[in-house]
C-alpha cells in the first residue's frame, strides 16, 4: 500500500512483504511502459527496472548516493531509512490493499499524484473492496414510498439512518430558472450553481457534475483532475437528485421559510467552525443565507455548525488524543447550563483515498461514532454526512483526493442543518 509522506521522498514510499498485482509502470522520460516481468519487492529489485525520474532525484544524495549511484528505490525494507510520518516513528509496512477491510483508494486519484507519473499505475486502484452486501438500483417509479413523518435527530444516528439517492426528472423552465454559475466570492472557489432562494427549494439540487470538483489547490493536482478515470455519473451535465430516507422525510426550505425561522427563534448569527471542510460547507451556506436578515436586539441566540476539524484529526490525532479533545475541549451546552445557543456538528465523510496517513474510511466512522457518544449528552447535535457522501465521494472529491467532498452531498448536509434547525418552528406555523 502507499503512504503519502511529508515531502522528504517525493510524497510516497511503498512497503511490501508480498506483491501479487500485475504491475506495469510508465517511464514518461522515454514514453514507454516498462513491462510486467519485473520484481517489485524490496528483497528482489533492480533500480534499473524503474522509471528514470524515480531514480535520479537530488534528495537521494542525503542517503549517501553519488551521481548515478543515487538510485531511487521503489520499494524499501521497513528499517532501511529513518522516515517519515509521524516524526521519529519508523516507516510502516503492509500487505496489498486487497486484503484490507477499509477503502484506501478508489479509481485513479490522489494515489497517482502521490506515487508515479501515470494514471492507474497500480491495478487495484480501479477495484472497490466492499463488504459484499448486495444492493438494488431502482428507478424512481419503483422506489418505495418515503414515510410521511419528518426526520428528527434520532434519524441521524449511524445505526438508524437508512437512505439512498433518488434521481428525479431534470426540471424545465416552468419550475426553475436556468442554471447559472454562482460567481460570488467564497473561501474555496469551486463550481456552484446559483441558488434562487425564492423558487422551489429543490431547484438548488440541480447539478452539472462535469464541473464539480475540478478546481485545484495543491501543486500537481492539475495533472490529475482531468486525466483520471471517471464514472458515468461524472459525465452528467444535468443531474437532479436528492438524498431520501426510507423511514422519514427531509423538507428542503427556501428564503421565506428560513427567514421565518430566523425571526421566530431570534437567531442573530450562524457561524461555521472547523478547518478545510468548513470552507467547503461555507460556500453553500452563504448561498442559503444570501437574502436572509438576522435577528437583532436582546434575547437573541447564535447557532454554530462545526466540522470538528475532520478529516485533519484523522491523521493528526490518535483515538485517545481525540477523545481528550472531545471530553475536555468541548463544553457542556445543554439547556441546563442556561445556554440558548444551538450547536450542530457534521460527521466525518466517506473517505475513498488515504491522501494523508491514517485518513481511512474506518477511522472516519470510528472518530464520528466516538464524537456522537461524547457530544450528544453535552447538547451537540450531529448531522450524518457519512451516509450521504458514500455514493458521491469519488465523483465529487475536490482535487481527486477522496476527502474534500463538494456538490450534491454538501447541499444535502446544509439542507439537513436547516431542517433540524427550523422544522419544529415551521410545523408550529402550519
Amino acid at each position: 500500500w502507499s503512504i503519502p509522506g511529508a515531502g522528504h521522498y517525493d510524497e510516497c514510499e511503498l512497503y511490501f512483504d508480498r506483491l501479487e498485482d500485475d504491475v506495469d509502470l510508465l517511464d514518461r522520460s522515454k514514453g514507454v511502459y516498462l513491462g510486467r516481468a519485473r520484481s517489485y519487492s524490496y528483497a528482489k529489485q533492480n533500480p534499473n527496472d524503474f522509471p528514470i525520474i524515480r531514480r535520479k532525484l537530488q534528495h537521494l544524495l542525503d542517503l549517501g548516493g553519488e551521481g548515478d549511484k543515487a538510485h531511487r528505490k521503489l520499494a524499501i525494507a521497513p528499517g532501511e531509512v529513518g522516515k517519515i510520518w509521524p516524526v521519529k516513528e519508523p516507516p510502516l509496512k503492509g500487505f496489498p490493499r486487497s486484503g484490507l477491510s477499509m477503502t484506501q483508494y478508489l479509481g485513479c486519484g490522489w494515489s497517482m499524484l502521490s506515487s508515479y507519473e501515470n494514471p492507474c499505475h497500480y491495478p487495484s486502484d480501479d477495484l472497490v473492496f466492499g463488504s459484499g452486501i448486495k444492493f438494488r438500483i431502482l428507478s424512481e417509479d419503483s422506489v418505495e414510498p418515503t414515510a410521511k413523518r419528518h426526520c428528527n435527530l434520532e434519524d441521524e444516528k449511524f445505526d438508524v439512518s437508512n437512505g439512498r439517492w433518488v434521481r428525479h426528472p431534470y426540471p424545465d423552465g416552468s419550475m426553475c430558472s436556468p442554471m447559472d454559475v454562482d460567481r460570488s466570492p467564497a473561501k474555496f472557489q469551486y463550481h456552484r450553481p446559483f441558488y434562487h432562494g425564492r423558487e422551489n427549494a429543490t431547484c438548488w439540487h440541480r447539478e452539472d457534475l462535469t464541473k464539480v470538483a475540478t478546481s485545484c489547490f495543491e501543486s500537481g493536482c492539475r495533472f490529475v483532475t482531468n486525466h483520471r478515470w471517471v464514472t458515468n455519473l461524472k459525465r452528467e451535465s444535468k443531474f437532479f437528485g436528492m438524498w431520501q430516507q426510507y423511514q422519514c422525510l427531509y423538507v428542503p426550505i427556501g428564503d421565506k421559510e428560513i427567514q421565518r425561522c430566523i425571526e421566530k427563534k431570534k437567531i442573530s448569527n450562524i457561524e461555521l467552525r472547523g478547518k478545510s471542510l468548513k470552507n467547503v460547507v461555507d460556500g453553500y451556506m452563504a448561498q442559503k443565507l444570501r437574502n436572509i436578515g438576522m435577528a437583532e436586539g436582546v434575547g437573541t441566540r447564535s447557532v454554530y455548525l462545526d466540522t470538528l476539524a475532520m478529516p485533519h484529526v484523522l491523521w493528526h490525532n490518535s483515538l485517545a488524543a481525540y477523545r481528550q479533545v472531545l471530553e475536555n475541549g468541548m463544553p457542556n451546552v445543554t439547556e441546563a447550563t442556561g445556554s440558548k445557543d444551538e450547536y450542530y456538528w457534521i460527521s466525518g465523510f466517506y473517505c475513498t483515498s488515504e491522501r494523508e496517513p491514517h485518513t481511512r474510511l474506518d477511522r472516519s466512522l470510528q472518530f464520528s461514532k466516538m464524537a456522537y457518544d461524547i457530544l450528544t449528552p453535552k447538547g451537540y447535535k450531529m448531522l450524518n454526512a457519512f451516509d450521504v457522501t458514500a455514493a458521491f465521494t469519488f465523483d465529487s472529491d475536490s482535487q481527486g483526493d477522496g476527502l474534500h467532498i463538494s456538490g450534491p452531498s454538501i447541499k444535502v448536509v446544509v439542507d439537513k442543518f436547516f431542517h433540524h434547525l427550523c422544522d419544529g418552528v415551521l410545523l408550529e406555523d402550519s
